[in-house]
Protein backbone atom coordinates (compact mmCIF):
# COMPACT_ATOMS: atom_id res chain seq x y z
CA UNK A 1 0.00 0.00 0.00
CA UNK A 2 0.97 3.37 -0.53
CA UNK A 3 1.18 6.06 2.01
CA UNK A 4 1.23 10.03 1.90
CA UNK A 5 3.25 12.40 4.45
CA UNK A 6 3.31 16.26 3.53
CA UNK A 7 5.41 18.83 5.61
CA UNK A 8 7.69 21.62 6.10
CA UNK A 9 11.03 20.85 7.44
CA UNK A 10 9.84 22.33 10.48
CA UNK A 11 8.19 19.10 10.64
CA UNK A 12 10.92 16.35 10.06
CA UNK A 13 11.70 15.66 13.73
CA UNK A 14 7.45 15.04 13.92
CA UNK A 15 7.72 13.05 10.70
CA UNK A 16 10.13 10.31 12.16
CA UNK A 17 7.94 9.50 14.71
CA UNK A 18 5.03 9.32 12.49
CA UNK A 19 6.78 6.74 9.81
CA UNK A 20 8.30 4.69 12.42
CA UNK A 21 4.86 4.30 14.01
CA UNK A 22 3.16 3.68 10.56
CA UNK A 23 6.51 0.85 9.91
CA UNK A 24 6.61 -1.15 13.18
CA UNK A 25 2.64 -1.29 13.07
CA UNK A 26 2.12 -2.26 9.41
CA UNK A 27 5.34 -4.89 8.92
CA UNK A 28 5.53 -5.53 5.49
CA UNK A 29 2.64 -4.02 4.32
CA UNK A 30 3.82 -0.51 3.31
CA UNK A 31 5.32 -0.39 -0.23
CA UNK A 32 5.93 2.90 -0.91
CA UNK A 33 5.74 5.72 1.27
CA UNK A 34 5.65 9.12 -0.51
CA UNK A 35 6.58 12.83 1.07
CA UNK A 36 5.82 16.07 -0.21
CA UNK A 37 7.68 18.48 1.22
CA UNK A 38 9.73 22.24 0.40
CA UNK A 39 13.32 20.78 1.44
CA UNK A 40 14.33 17.71 2.25
CA UNK A 41 17.34 17.70 4.54
CA UNK A 42 20.61 15.14 4.42
CA UNK A 43 19.72 13.85 7.49
CA UNK A 44 16.69 13.28 6.27
CA UNK A 45 17.90 11.07 3.63
CA UNK A 46 20.03 9.18 5.79
CA UNK A 47 17.61 8.32 8.44
CA UNK A 48 15.01 7.13 5.35
CA UNK A 49 17.84 5.12 3.70
CA UNK A 50 18.55 3.30 6.92
CA UNK A 51 14.66 2.25 7.15
CA UNK A 52 14.40 1.50 3.74
CA UNK A 53 16.72 -1.11 4.31
CA UNK A 54 15.01 -2.26 7.90
CA UNK A 55 11.69 -2.73 6.40
CA UNK A 56 11.81 -2.89 2.51
CA UNK A 57 9.68 0.01 1.76
CA UNK A 58 10.35 2.69 -0.88
CA UNK A 59 10.71 6.12 -0.22
CA UNK A 60 9.81 8.64 -3.18
CA UNK A 61 10.20 12.45 -2.23
CA UNK A 62 8.43 15.25 -4.01
CA UNK A 63 10.39 18.42 -2.95
CA UNK A 64 7.63 21.57 -3.70
CA UNK A 65 8.65 24.66 -5.11
CA UNK A 66 5.76 26.38 -4.09
CA UNK A 67 5.56 29.53 -6.04
CA UNK A 68 1.53 29.19 -6.83
CA UNK A 69 1.14 28.54 -3.11
CA UNK A 70 3.24 31.22 -1.76
CA UNK A 71 0.23 33.48 -0.16
CA UNK A 72 -0.53 30.22 1.17
CA UNK A 73 0.37 28.69 4.54
CA UNK A 74 2.64 26.56 2.49
CA UNK A 75 2.62 23.01 3.61
CA UNK A 76 -1.07 22.98 4.94
CA UNK A 77 -1.56 22.88 0.84
CA UNK A 78 0.86 20.67 -0.12
CA UNK A 79 -1.80 17.25 0.41
CA UNK A 80 -3.70 19.33 -2.43
CA UNK A 81 -0.97 18.47 -4.84
CA UNK A 82 -0.57 14.78 -4.61
CA UNK A 83 -2.72 14.16 -7.13
CA UNK A 84 -0.59 15.89 -9.78
CA UNK A 85 3.21 14.67 -8.58
CA UNK A 86 2.31 11.13 -7.40
CA UNK A 87 2.91 8.64 -10.19
CA UNK A 88 -0.24 8.97 -12.32
CA UNK A 89 -1.12 5.14 -12.04
CA UNK A 90 -1.49 5.53 -8.41
CA UNK A 91 -5.59 6.04 -8.24
CA UNK A 92 -5.43 5.96 -4.35
CA UNK A 93 -3.19 6.71 -1.54
CA UNK A 94 -3.94 7.43 2.35
CA UNK A 95 -2.49 10.80 3.79
CA UNK A 96 -1.11 10.71 7.29
CA UNK A 97 -0.11 13.95 9.32
CA UNK A 98 3.05 14.24 10.14
CA UNK A 99 2.75 14.62 13.82
CA UNK A 100 0.47 11.99 14.48
CA UNK A 101 1.33 8.08 15.63
CA UNK A 102 0.31 5.03 14.11
CA UNK A 103 -0.79 2.84 17.17
CA UNK A 104 -2.32 -0.08 14.78
CA UNK A 105 -3.17 -1.70 11.57
CA UNK A 106 -4.16 0.92 8.47
CA UNK A 107 -5.13 -1.91 6.26
CA UNK A 108 -8.50 -1.51 6.68
CA UNK A 109 -8.33 1.83 5.57
CA UNK A 110 -6.26 1.51 2.52
CA UNK A 111 -8.92 -1.30 0.91
CA UNK A 112 -12.14 0.87 1.97
CA UNK A 113 -14.17 1.34 -1.49
CA UNK A 114 -14.14 5.28 -2.17
CA UNK A 115 -14.39 5.61 -6.39
CA UNK A 116 -17.68 7.31 -5.94
CA UNK A 117 -15.85 10.13 -3.56
CA UNK A 118 -12.73 12.58 -3.68
CA UNK A 119 -11.77 11.11 -0.60
CA UNK A 120 -12.90 9.22 2.66
CA UNK A 121 -11.67 11.24 6.43
CA UNK A 122 -13.61 11.10 9.71
CA UNK A 123 -16.46 13.94 9.69
CA UNK A 124 -17.83 15.22 13.11
CA UNK A 125 -20.16 17.56 14.85
CA UNK A 126 -18.22 20.70 15.59
CA UNK A 127 -19.50 21.60 19.26
CA UNK A 128 -15.98 23.14 21.07
CA UNK A 129 -13.89 24.15 18.01
CA UNK A 130 -16.31 26.01 15.79
CA UNK A 131 -15.88 29.40 17.11
CA UNK A 132 -11.84 28.50 17.58
CA UNK A 133 -11.70 27.71 14.01
CA UNK A 134 -14.38 30.78 12.97
CA UNK A 135 -16.30 27.85 11.36
CA UNK A 136 -19.21 28.92 9.29
CA UNK A 137 -20.91 24.96 9.56
CA UNK A 138 -21.44 22.92 11.94
CA UNK A 139 -19.65 20.15 10.31
CA UNK A 140 -16.39 19.48 9.44
CA UNK A 141 -13.56 16.71 8.94
CA UNK A 142 -10.18 15.63 10.24
CA UNK A 143 -8.07 16.35 7.54
CA UNK A 144 -4.90 14.42 8.99
CA UNK A 145 -6.09 11.20 8.40
CA UNK A 146 -7.49 11.16 4.48
CA UNK A 147 -7.60 7.93 1.85
CA UNK A 148 -7.71 10.29 -1.39
CA UNK A 149 -8.96 9.51 -4.74
CA UNK A 150 -6.21 10.30 -6.77
CA UNK A 151 -7.74 9.31 -10.13
CA UNK A 152 -10.90 11.27 -9.01
CA UNK A 153 -8.72 14.57 -7.87
CA UNK A 154 -7.00 14.32 -11.35
CA UNK A 155 -10.48 14.00 -13.49
CA UNK A 156 -11.77 16.96 -12.07
CA UNK A 157 -8.88 18.62 -11.10
CA UNK A 158 -9.49 19.35 -7.58
CA UNK A 159 -6.12 20.64 -6.95
CA UNK A 160 -6.39 23.42 -9.07
CA UNK A 161 -10.03 24.81 -7.66
CA UNK A 162 -8.99 24.17 -4.54
CA UNK A 163 -5.71 26.89 -4.59
CA UNK A 164 -7.71 28.77 -6.63
CA UNK A 165 -10.74 29.62 -4.38
CA UNK A 166 -8.16 29.67 -1.67
CA UNK A 167 -6.25 32.34 -3.42
CA UNK A 168 -9.32 34.21 -4.30
CA UNK A 169 -10.89 33.78 -0.70
CA UNK A 170 -7.77 34.51 1.58
CA UNK A 171 -8.99 34.38 5.40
Amino acid sequence: MDVLFCFDRRYEQHFGVAVTSLLLNNSGAIARVHIITDRASKTLKIKLDALKKAYFVEFLIYEVEAENLKELRLSAYFRLLAADLLPQDLDKVLYLDSDLIVNQSIEELIHLEIDDYFLAAWSHQVVTTKKRLDLNSDRYFNSGVMLMNLAAWRRDQIAQKTIQFAQENPA
